[in-house]
């Protein structure tokens, strides 16, 4: 096959006077030639050319999601820093390509517009989060992408330092970052319409705020509070649930995060394959809340699985620690029923096991 190089290697060189700036040219193009020829021939060589060259914004895109398994929203700051050494990525520049990459998994069969967040914590792990909505549910019950990284941040029981995201973070979200425990601290970056990084602390984007402190709370994640609560009567063994299970549920229920209705309870989604995820209770001082089921399905999109996996749901409703209790955990579980079921089913009867576990306190 002829080198394609050759022909734009000899123009050149008719281009170029004087016989040392002939061999300079000469000496140039064989090189290119040789590596340009050696790269079609070897796939690594194929490879490190295709990584080296400048990229556009879409295969930049592509090339980390590549890098980043689907059924993963949790990257550790090691493989973080593989894909950014990978693709001569900039840390920052990284995390708001994981961002894009997050908004690739939205799930937005109402506005069909994606938004990507990306938490970042002290030891460098990041979250990826995207706006989940449900199908036959109302548009309240939507997940931003800001809070979808915070709800996953919250289960796992770690804090976030700095959030990207693909847009700036809408008023409602501002709201919710706001319950991090000096979550006023907290760095949010993006980008501008001419594509510049720029970056604003929450305090910055939520001046004279209204948040836990208001009630005299610490917040969302705070490191000096003890995760959740010790329950008194957990069920030693549920129908349908084995023995990690059971303990997985009881433990989504502890994580609830509620001092403002003191109302914990968590979620449980069993899928076909014996795989299963939990959910758990989070509100803020703006008494806006989000359902442990809503959580759940939240981390079954970020996983890539559909609804059509799932098998059976479970929710465990602690007793009220303070107050009566304020919250109807179940009716909530009851408004997505629908969105879960796949429309295959027809209403020909609900496919799902839905079961409710109500504990009672002690007399």
């Amino acid at each position: 096959m002829r080198n394609p190089t050759s022909s734009a290697a000899r123009s050149l060189l008719s281009k170029i006077s004087g016989r040392s700036s002939q061999r300079f040219a000469l000496t140039v193009a064989l090189v290119f030639g040789a590596f340009s020829v050696s790269a079609h021939a070897n796939p690594a060589c194929e490879q490190l050319f295709r990584e080296t060259r400048p990229r556009t914004d879409i295969e930049t895109l592509q090339a980390v999601q590549a890098l980043v398994p689907r059924s993963q929203y949790r990257l550790s700051n090691d493989e973080t820093l593989k894909i950014a050494s990978r693709l001569g990525l900039t840390v920052e520049e990284t995390h708001f390509e994981l961002a894009r990459v997050a908004a690739t998994r939205k799930s937005t069969p109402i506005s069909n517009f994606g938004v990507g967040a990306v938490g970042v914590t002290a030891s460098g792990d990041v979250f990826l989060g995207a706006n989940i909505e449900f199908r036959a549910a109302a548009v309240g019950l939507t997940i931003h992408a800001e809070r979808t990284v915070l709800l996953l941040a919250n289960e796992a029981g770690v804090k976030i330092e700095k959030l990207y995201s693909t847009v700036t973070p809408c008023g409602g979200c501002r709201q919710w970052l706001n319950e991090i425990e000096g979550g006023k601290d907290l760095q949010i970056i993006s980008k501008d319409k001419d594509g510049n990084f720029f970056s604003k602390t929450l305090a910055e984007l939520l001046p004279l705020d209204f948040g836990p402190a208001t009630f005299g709370q610490k917040g969302l994640m705070d490191p000096a509070e003890p995760r959740g609560r010790t329950l008194a009567r957990v069920p030693i063994m549920i129908g349908g649930l084995n023995r990690a299970q059971v303990k997985a549920l009881v433990g989504a229920v502890a994580s609830s995060y509620t001092p403002y209705t003191n109302s914990p309870a968590g979620a449980l989604i069993q899928l076909k394959d014996g795989v299963f995820v939990t959910g758990s209770y989070v509100e803020s001082a703006a008494y806006e809340s989000y359902s442990p089921v809503a959580v759940a399905l939240a981390k079954l999109k970020m996983m890539g699985i559909g609804n059509e996996q799932i098998t059976a749901l479970y929710i465990m409703v602690a007793p009220p620690a303070r107050v009566p209790m304020l919250i109807d955990h179940v009716s909530q579980a009851e408004l997505l029923l629908p969105s879960m079921i796949d429309e295959k089913f027809d209403g020909a009867g609900l496919p799902i096991v839905f079961r409710s576990i109500v504990l009672r306190p002690r007399m």
